[in-house]
């Protein structure tokens, strides 16, 4: 039974981190006159190309390092706690091995429910180059 609840929580993982990475916020557009006038498709051709040209600029690099740092940081903390609390009960490497696990995995589910949210400048920088063409952008879905 003991092999069987490791390679469960793997698969689990796994499957977790590919769905989260598939989903990628992109603008939503007030339906003025323009976009009446071009139509639905032509946006979305021109939000793809306004997010290209956010990316070749490298806005979102930094804060996927960021969130990697506070993975390993939870890690730390979780393993510092869990040798305290095991060493309580007789057993300080089991305890510090559960909280690292705990601290990691915390940290880094929240790091992947939120690594579909661009950075605010790469937001920005998009908004700009759609409202300059004629956009009016009043969110991100």
């Amino acid at each position: 039974m003991r092999r069987i609840l490791p390679k469960a929580f793997i698969l689990l993982f796994a499957a977790l981190f590919l769905l989260c990475g598939c989903a990628t916020q992109r603008p939503l557009l007030y339906p003025n006159d323009y976009l009446r006038k071009i139509g639905k498709a032509h946006a979305e051709k021109d939000i793809d190309t306004a997010m290209k040209h956010a990316e070749e600029y490298d806005l979102d690099t930094n804060e996927h390092a960021e969130k990697a740092g506070k993975t390993l940081t939870g890690a730390a903390t979780g393993a510092g706690t869990g040798a305290a609390v095991g060493a309580l009960s007789g057993n300080p490497a089991t305890g510090a091995l559960s909280g690292a696990v705990g601290g990691a995995s915390g940290n880094l589910f929240s790091w992947m429910f939120g690594a579909n949210k661009p950075s605010p400048n790469f937001r920005k920088f998009v908004e700009i180059e759609l409202r300059k063409k004629g956009y009016e952008v009043i969110g991100w879905k």
